[in-house]
C-alpha cells in the first residue's frame, strides 16, 4: 500500500473517483431503446424513430487520437455527449445499430459498446392520477 501514498497517486485517485461516480450516475438516467424488428426495412424505420442508445468508448489519453476519434463518432452518425481527455472516454450516442461495432475498428479505440441492451420505460406512461405537490 506504499503506492497509495505518494501524492500523484493520490492525485489520480481523487480525480478518477469523482469523474467515474459522475459518469455512472448520468448513465443512469440516459434513454435507451432498442426494437428487434422481423424484416431490414422495419429495422431501418424503428432505428431512424428510436431515441439513441449511449455508448462508452474507450481511447488513448492522446489528443491527437481523441479528436480522430470523435470525428469519427460523428461520420458514423453518433454525438458526443462528454470527453474524459485524462483517462481516454467518450460517451456518445447514437441510434445506428451498428455503431458499437463501427467505432471498435477506428484506430485509437480500445474498446467500445453500449451502456444498455434493454430499454427505459419513462417514469410518466406508468403516472396514475392527478399530480399532487408535496410541501414541507
Amino acid at each position: 500500500m506504499d503506492h497509495l501514498r505518494s501524492p500523484r497517486s493520490r492525485r489520480r485517485l481523487a480525480l478518477a473517483v469523482p469523474v467515474v461516480l459522475s459518469l455512472t450516475a448520468s448513465l443512469g438516467f440516459l434513454p435507451a431503446a432498442a426494437q428487434a424488428a422481423p424484416d431490414a426495412r422495419a429495422g431501418r424505420a424503428a432505428a431512424a424513430e428510436a431515441p439513441g442508445l449511449a455508448y462508452v468508448v474507450n481511447t488513448r489519453t492522446d489528443h491527437r487520437t481523441i479528436a480522430s476519434v470523435q470525428r469519427a463518432i460523428s461520420r458514423t452518425g453518433g454525438t458526443v455527449v462528454a470527453t474524459y481527455d485524462r483517462i481516454g472516454v467518450i460517451v456518445a450516442h447514437s441510434a445506428e445499430p451498428g455503431f458499437a461495432a463501427a467505432m471498435r475498428e477506428v484506430r485509437g479505440v480500445r474498446s467500445a459498446g453500449a451502456t444498455r441492451t434493454a430499454p427505459l420505460t419513462a417514469a410518466a406512461t406508468t403516472d396514475q392520477g392527478a399530480v399532487q405537490p408535496l410541501t414541507a
